[in-house]
Parts: structure tokens; C-alpha cells; sequence
């Protein structure tokens, strides 16, 4: 029998195995529990198993093959930053000024060193190393960088759809090349996560695409293919939905890779790669937990588990002119409550996934585990919200009220097959309460048009990948709710935008995380989104791997790729 299924039987013993197949479907509960993935995986760190050998003399050569289910966004830096792996991929040919150690610490890479930081706080200096070139041959200079952080907060290039715009426009005055190799970038007021969450954007040519217009920048070839790049590796090809190749940098300023290519390889699900991990078609790629001890039996793989900074979460789309089912509070308050997450979590994670109950990662400095209200499993106390709403069960046991029925879209990605384990789930328990959902599968490229671009869903079931800071306007500060960016349930609080603003306008941890409480819970109050769960990293990676070595940060822009080789030099 397989490990995965007998798991999956365990599980079903201890969760009323009769009772959840009845409601699921048996051959539907099977599938949908025994394969997924642990999405938009940001790195890994120390492994159970002992970590990928970095002993023996550096091999020159060969190639390495990541294998993941879904595919990126696009090769720029300025729209990327929507989707996860569009930061990692995009990443690996255009290096910033600053990237992540390990331990979430900032690091210079195209800066010689951390920036200087005036004594009002506002403008942040950097020098630029004077041995980074472009692939053409020209070098890395102050231009450069300012062009592409312009391309994020000044408004002659709105039609550049960067996730990022509504921070950075509220808060970057200015970019200025002081000379050649200096770059002064200041900030309207003192802007604590600056450089944590805007330090770390890939610098894109100027040369290339300074002459192009804003939406020739946004949707011109360059997106797919870029013919210019200065980080470890240049762009052979992208396959969409098949694979990105890349090729060394021999020029690369800071030591070329050692092996010749990457592959970045997209796979139908976790079951094959789990399957491709085993044989060595892939090198390293996440493992989901339903086939973890298949991949843990196998002689050449290394297991590798971390914390991860990707939280699954509900969104509600509270826009009226797109859904009209979540503008009320007690709706979405009911549905929160109507969740067995605690269940989920062993159901689907197999336990390797932790509850989440505030939209500030624990982590963080700010996390109050205090927050309330705190959405349990509670179906007398979402019911009661609903009845006191209006929303009445009709003779079908269906929520309506003024003749229209409390039914609705739940979208999510086959990607990630566990966010299908989960909608099953969750669609059966808003069943017990009388509220209706259709679950609308799409691939992950198609539903971040769907949900990030265009807002055409009710409920969104997918995952964000957290940062270091606290910081959490990128989703919920009015300003972000512009197609493109990341608040993706139209939330819209005077409140909570002032205190967004508060928190961030100082560099005293102390009185910032006292006002991340009062945020905290006031979104709690407000479920535009529940995030659900934190799912745990595991990565596989086959031993003939060495030199791999990261942390729960440092994966978006894969800073020590340059540095990884193969033992058989293949």
C-alpha cells in the first residue's frame, strides 16, 4: 500500500472517516487529499536528514533542474513582485541592491554596503559596486537604478501595473543619481520598512528599456525575454508553462556559477514531483506532505524542512460592482467561523502546517497572540451571525434574504492541489450552513489575472508570501486596492489606513508594535481576508546537490545560486 495512502487512512480514522466521505465523495476526498503542494515556497534551512554535502573539491559544469507546479509572471522587476515565484525567477537574472541572508538579515549585492541614512531618516544613500556589468558589456550605474525604481512610484508610470505603486507613490519623494555610481533615494516621511520590503527589486537596463513607453514597458517582449540582464544567469528561453532555461553569466561580477544551466521545470502536481525527485529528472523541488515518506525513503534525496513565510488565506472580494455577497460584516465574520482549520490542517497538511490566527506573521516582532476575535471552529456561533443578518434559511435549507440566495464563486489553482483538498472541505462546511459555493479550479497564472488584475471573484483561496516586516499595507491599505495591486478584497478602512500609516512613519519597535496590535485587531474584526494557516516548508534535494545552503529568506533572490554545483558535474 502506498505510504501516502495510508496516511491519508490514518487521517480519515481520526476524523470521522465514514462522515467525510460521505459529504466529500469517496474517490473526490481521496484524490483531493493525496496530492498538493506547499505553495509559493520562499527558501530552506536545516535539514533532519543532514544538509546537501558541500564537502569535495567545486565541479565546474552541468546543470541543475528545479521542478515546481506552477509557472511566473514575468522576467520584470516591477510587476513581478505579485507572484512569488516571478521574484525568485526574476531574481536570478537581475540583482538588486540588497538581498536577504539566511536569517532574514539585509546583505549589499549591486550595493557596495548598506546605505547611509540621513539624521532626519528620510534619505537612504547608496554607493554602487563599480564591477558589475550588463551582459552587453556596459556597466551597472546610478541610472539604472533610479529608472527602475521610478518605474514603481512615479506616476508617468502608471501604466506599469506594479503591485508595489500604492506604497511606493505614498511614500518615495524622489530617486537621484548623485553621480555615476551613487544613488540618494529619499522618502516623504521616516519610513521604517523601506529598506526590508523596497530594497531588494531587481535593477533593470535603462539602455534597454528607458526609450520605450510606460505600456510598452509593461507588456513589450523584454517581460519574456530578456536580452539584457546583470545577475548570475542570462535567458536562453521560457516555455510558458513548460520551463524557463537560463545559462551562466561568465561575467557575472560577483564569481560566475559554476554550473552551466538552470532549469526551472513545471510539473502537472506534486505526485510526479515527488515521482521526478525520486529518479533525479528533478534536482530539488517542495514536497507535499502526503508524499513525504515516499521521498524520505528514497537514497538520493535529501529532505530539508524550514519555517516558511507562505500563508494560505479566504479573501472576500468586498468590491460591490464585482460581488455583492461580502459587503456585510457578519457574512464574512460567519463563514470565518463555519471552518474546521484545525481539522484541515491535519487533514490535508498531515499536520505540517501551523494555525493562523492575526494577518502579522508570528515571526515578526509586532505578532500579538492576543488578537482577537479569533475565528475557531464555531457552526451555532455562524449561524447566529447569519440569522441576525437576515440571512434566513428557505424551505431548501438555503441562505437567502430579499429573494436572493447566499451563493457564490470559490476560486482557486489545481496548482496547488491542497488549496483544492482545502475548497472541497470548506464548500461542504458553508453547505452545513446553508451557504452555497461553486469551486472554480484555473491554473495559478490564470487565477492571479483573475483575482490580482481583473477582481472577478467572490472568494479567492490562495496563499501570500510574508516578509520580515510587519508591514502589512501591501494588502490592506485603501491606497493597494488598484487593479494590480495586492489588496485584493477592495478593503477600505479610514481607520486602519491611519494606523497603517502610524506604523510605519516610526522606527521605534516598542510604539510600533503597539500600534500593529490595534491593526491586527482590527482586521481581525473586519475579515476582509482570514488567513488560514502557514503551511511548513519541505524541500527535497537530490545529493549529487552541493553547496545549498539557505533560509527561510533568502530564496527570492537566490543569492548563493552562483555558489551551488554538481557532484557529477552533469
Amino acid at each position: 500500500m502506498d505510504e501516502g495512502f495510508e496516511r491519508f487512512e490514518r487521517i480519515l480514522a481520526d476524523w470521522s472517516r465514514r462522515d467525510f466521505l460521505r459529504r466529500t465523495g469517496g474517490a473526490a476526498a481521496l484524490a483531493a487529499l493525496l496530492v498538493g503542494v506547499p505553495g509559493l515556497l520562499e527558501a530552506c534551512g536545516s535539514n533532519s536528514n543532514g544538509s546537501p554535502s558541500s564537502s569535495g573539491q567545486p565541479v565546474k559544469g552541468g546543470h541543475l533542474v528545479e521542478g515546481n507546479s506552477t509557472d511566473f509572471n514575468s522576467f520584470n522587476t516591477a510587476i513581478a513582485p505579485g507572484n512569488t515565484y516571478g521574484i525568485v525567477v526574476s531574481g536570478l537574472v537581475f540583482d538588486g541592491l540588497l538581498v536577504d541572508k539566511p536569517n532574514g538579515e539585509l546583505q549589499p549585492v549591486l550595493a557596495a554596503a548598506l546605505p547611509a541614512v540621513s539624521a532626519d531618516g528620510l534619505t537612504y544613500t547608496f554607493k554602487l559596486r563599480q564591477d558589475a556589468r550588463w551582459t552587453d558589456g556596459r556597466p551597472v550605474t546610478a541610472e539604472d537604478v533610479v529608472f527602475t525604481y521610478q518605474l514603481f512610484y512615479d506616476p508617468a508610470y502608471k501604466a506599469v501595473p506594479s503591485p508595489r505603486r500604492g506604497d511606493m507613490e505614498r511614500y518615495v519623494e524622489s530617486a537621484i543619481a548623485v553621480d555615476q555610481y551613487t544613488v540618494a533615494i529619499k522618502t516623504k516621511q521616516q519610513y521604517a520598512p523601506f529598506l526590508v520590503t523596497h530594497g531588494k527589486y531587481g535593477i533593470m537596463p535603462k539602455h534597454v528599456l528607458g526609450g520605450l513607453s510606460p505600456k510598452e514597458i509593461a507588456t513589450g517582449p523584454f517581460n519574456d525575454n530578456p536580452t539584457v540582464t546583470n545577475g548570475q544567469f542570462k535567458v536562453v528561453k521560457w516555455d510558458k508553462g513548460s520551463q524557463v532555461v537560463l545559462e551562466r553569466n561568465t561575467n557575472y561580477y560577483r564569481g560566475a556559477p559554476l554550473i552551466d544551466t538552470f532549469v526551472r521545470k513545471v510539473v502537472p502536481d506534486t505526485v510526479v514531483l515527488a515521482e521526478q525527485l525520486k529518479t533525479g529528472e528533478v534536482d530539488f523541488g517542495p514536497v507535499f506532505p502526503a508524499q513525504l515518506d515516499a521521498v524520505k525513503a528514497s537514497n538520493n534525496v535529501h529532505i530539508m524542512p524550514f519555517d516558511s513565510s507562505q500563508t494560505v488565506f479566504c479573501g472576500y472580494n468586498l468590491d460591490s460592482s464585482k460581488s455583492r455577497y461580502f459587503q456585510e460584516k457578519a457574512v464574512r465574520q460567519a463563514l470565518a467561523y463555519a471552518m474546521d482549520r484545525s481539522q484541515m490542517i491535519k487533514s490535508v497538511y498531515f499536520d505540517e502546517a501551523k494555525l493562523v490566527n492575526s494577518v502579522v506573521p508570528a515571526y515578526t516582532f509586532a505578532y500579538d497572540p492576543g488578537v482577537k476575535p479569533k475565528y475557531g471552529h464555531d457552526k451555532a456561533k455562524a449561524e447566529q451571525l447569519l440569522d441576525s443578518a437576515g440571512w434566513k434559511k428557505n424551505a431548501q435549507g438555503i441562505r437567502e434574504k430579499n429573494g436572493v440566495q447566499l451563493s457564490f464563486h470559490l476560486d482557486t489553482s489545481d496548482g496547488f492541489k491542497e488549496w483544492v483538498s482545502l475548497a472541497q472541505i470548506i464548500q461542504q462546511e458553508w453547505k452545513d450552513i446553508g451557504v452555497l459555493c461553486d469551486i472554480r479550479i484555473s491554473g495559478v497564472t490564470t487565477l492571479i489575472k483573475n483575482v490580482e488584475f481583473d477582481r472577478q471573484f467572490d472568494v479567492a483561496l490562495l496563499s501570500a508570501t510574508l516578509g520580515e516586516d510587519p508591514d502589512v499595507s501591501s494588502f490592506f491599505a485603501g491606497r493597494n486596492t488598484a487593479l494590480g495591486g495586492l489588496n485584493l478584497s477592495h478593503y477600505m478602512s479610514a481607520e486602519v489606513d491611519q494606523l497603517l500609516d502610524q506604523a510605519v512613519s516610526t522606527v521605534d519597535r516598542s510604539k510600533r508594535k503597539e500600534i500593529y496590535a490595534k491593526i491586527q485587531d482590527a482586521i481581525a474584526e473586519d475579515v476582509p481576508m482570514l488567513f488560514m494557516l502557514a503551511a511548513n516548508g519541505i524541500w527535497g534535494v537530490n545529493k549529487r546537490v552541493r553547496g545549498f545552503v539557505a533560509g527561510t529568506f533568502a530564496g527570492t533572490y537566490r543569492p548563493w545560486m552562483n555558489q551551488v554545483w554538481v557532484a557529477d558535474g552533469k
